[in-house]
């Protein structure tokens, strides 16, 4: 919802506010992971895979299901979801990019167990993984 200048100004709040408070915002930290993990159309289609294997009468009906697959689908492949989060995080320096690393090794030792579909590990894996070469030395 932020611009990528106002979301990178927030971010270092965002980042400090989900390891001291998580109890409370825990909701808040799981999309603010999703918001750093660099998207692939393989999540949104396993997202809307997810949504279909509901117990019935607990899901969309099956034509409003297609209707936001189809939508969805596009959306991605229009290019949005990538633009947006290399708008977001292309510009960072080391140190920056670095410090969002240290995020995901604090969440994962503190809070690991809360994603147990690997989604810290997938964010870490997809894009922050390469500032682990600066903070090694």
């Amino acid at each position: 919802m932020l611009a990528p200048e106002a979301f990178r100004y927030f971010l270092p709040a965002f980042l400090y506010a989900s390891l001291e408070s998580y109890a409370s915002l825990s909701v808040f930290v799981s999309e603010l992971v999703g918001a750093l993990t660099e998207p692939s159309r393989t999540d949104v289609v396993e997202a809307l895979d997810r949504a279909t294997r509901l117990p019935s009468g607990l899901g969309l009906p099956d034509d409003m299901t297609e209707l936001l697959r189809k939508q969805q689908i596009e959306w991605f492949d229009s290019g949005t979801p990538l633009a947006i989060f290399h708008e977001r995080f292309d510009s960072l320096t080391p140190a920056e990019g670095g410090a969002i690393l240290d995020f995901f090794v604090a969440l994962q030792e503190a809070h690991g167990a809360d994603f147990p579909f690997g989604e810290l590990e997938i964010a870490v894996d997809r894009y922050w993984d390469r500032y682990r070469a600066f903070m090694d030395n």
